[in-house]
Parts: structure tokens; sequence; C-alpha cells
């Protein structure tokens, strides 16, 4: 895959450029941590993985191999999001443990196209860039959470809570979403810009949710590649209106910013100087991956980092919605 021959250079003017070097070799780090649990596994991935790389094509994408008894092993995949994604990491892992299914060695992927230099000419990104100017004028991503719940220290240090939704809750969410014809994400999703509507005290809320940005694009199911990306949403609130009229227009909003994600979250910011501090992430309830003689775990959603005042991740499993 081109992603994994992909690195990035700082100029001397300082702008950055992606480069490709013909061929990687694959390099399995191995250790042994003998009787070591999973949580001391993840532990040991997290202190590797989470070094700050130095963006050549070996940093941005890491594999290691932890063997912790004489028939376990455990091994541990991290990938750049300079250079891949959620989407990206579910083609990359059907492909590794399909090809761990077959005798035949899997074949030799030559250079793509995939990388269009041109694409800030492109009739999708001059429209979204039109679209973004004006859906996101005369916004002001001003107001902070109260002090006793907000996030204080730097960007790298995050406080987590998880909890787990009562399923009689998430039954009930979905029955309301179902009458009034809105996906359980949106109705989650009104939910929490009304409730930062209130802890902010102001009608006006600016949050961001993510895109896969595949739509339209070939070879979309089979590509490794950062496509995804943050669509910025500015939401008035008016709680003497219908709470199902807001979710139908919350549910327009978040589609017209789909049909416009072509330009991406720094580009926005850049054009309109509008930077929200909220983000809504909803992980779909994925098919599991089955192998033969393997367990595989799902990425731990709590080690994710966060540049958010207050980030959202719903995350949707076979038990059900956990926050």
């Amino acid at each position: 895959h081109d992603a994994f021959r992909a690195g990035f250079r700082v100029e001397s003017d300082g702008s950055v450029s992606k480069y490709f070097i013909d061929r990687r070799d694959f390099h399995l780090e191995r250790l042994t941590l003998a009787g070591a649990g999973i949580d001391a596994v993840r532990v040991h991935l997290r202190g590797l993985f989470f070094q700050k790389p130095d963006l050549s094509p070996q940093s941005l994408s890491r594999f290691c191999l932890i063997q912790t008894a004489s028939d376990e092993h455990y091994l541990g995949i991290m990938h750049h999001h300079s250079i891949s994604d959620g989407r990206s990491l579910r083609v990359f892992a059907t492909e590794l443990f399909s090809n761990y299914q077959s005798d035949q060695k899997p074949e030799w992927r030559p250079a793509s196209t995939i990388d269009n230099v041109d694409w800030q000419s492109s009739p999708a990104y001059l429209t979204a860039k039109a679209f973004w100017r004006s859906a996101l004028q005369g916004i002001v991503t001003e107001g902070h959470l109260p002090e006793d719940i907000s996030v204080s220290g730097d960007a790298g240090s995050h406080h987590v809570v998880a909890v787990e939704l009562p399923h009689e809750t998430v039954q009930r969410a979905q029955a309301v979403a179902s009458r009034i014809d809105v996906s359980l994400f949106t109705y989650f999703y009104g939910v929490g810009i009304v409730m930062l509507s209130r802890l902010l005290d102001q009608q006006m809320v600016c949050t961001t949710f993510q895109s896969d940005g595949r739509r339209g694009m070939e070879d979309a199911e089979t590509t490794i590649k950062s496509l995804s990306n943050a669509l910025v949403l500015a939401t008035s609130v008016d709680e003497t209106g219908s709470f199902a009229e807001f979710l139908r227009r919350l549910r327009r909003d978040i589609r017209s910013a789909i049909d416009h994600e072509a330009l991406p979250f720094h580009h926005t910011i850049q054009e309109t100087g509008v930077h929200p501090r909220y983000g809504m992430n909803w992980y779909p309830n994925l098919p599991p991956i089955h192998v033969p003689g393997l367990e595989i775990a799902p990425a731990d959603m709590l080690d994710r980092q966060s540049d958010y005042e207050l980030n959202f991740r719903f995350v949707r499993s076979g038990n059900g919605l956990s926050l």
C-alpha cells in the first residue's frame, strides 16, 4: 500500500511536503513479557506507539509481536493518522488476516495515482470552500465550560470518563429517533448540542463530527489512506421549539456538511477562522473478523488523545452503546 511507503519532510521555508519511497522493508518488533495480561500489554504498546514520530515511513506505522507464554502472543498495530484512518485500519486488518489464512503470499502493489497533486483545483474542493465560507460566516467560537467540569492542563493531558449507557435508555432513544425519522447518531448529537447550549449559556453551539471522506471515491473499500475529515456544524438552539423539528434540521445540516466534505478540517479553520472546541464522534458496530486460532480485540478508545475541550465518543458494540 502507498500509505506505508509515505513520509513527510519539513522544507527550509517551513512548509511540509509528502514523499514516497519505492519500497519499504517490513519490520516486526519482537519482545517477551512473560505472564503479562492484556492490560500490561496495552500499557507497553501505548508507550511504544505514542512515541513522537520523525515522519519517516518507518515511524508512521509500527508492528509489535509480544510473547507472554509459549502458546500466547499479542500483535500490536499502529498507523499514524497522517497515513491512515479508522476505515483504513479495518481494510488493513481484513487484508492481513485474510493473508494469514492463505498459503500464498499477497501480490506486490505498484505505486498508484491515488494522490492527486491538483486536488485543490478540483471542482469538489472549490465548491466545498465556497460552501464553508458561507455557512460559517460570522460564527464566533467563544465561551468555555463551567470551571468545575472543564479540562485543565495542556492538550496532551485529558480526563476520561467512560460509561455504558443503560440498554433501556438506548432502546427508548432508538424508538424516538425512528419516529422522527433520524438516525440514533443524530438523536444523541442533538442531545449533546442542547446540553452544551445549557452549559455554555449560549444559543449558538459550534461542534465537529467525523466523516469518512470516501463517498464517490473509487476503490473506497480497499484503500488505506487518511481520508476521514472533521466537519463543522454551527447549530442554533431554541428550546421553545419542537425537539423533533430541531433534530430534522440537524439531520439536514449533517447531510449538507457531508456533501461538502472535500475541504479538509484545517483548511476550513484557515478559511473561516472557526475552530470548534467540542467534538461528537460515532464509532459504528462493525462486524467481527473471525480467524481460526486468533482472538481479535478492538482498539482501546480511552487511549486516544484529543485537542477538544470536550469530546463525546459514542462507541457501538454488540453489547450496546458506551460513551
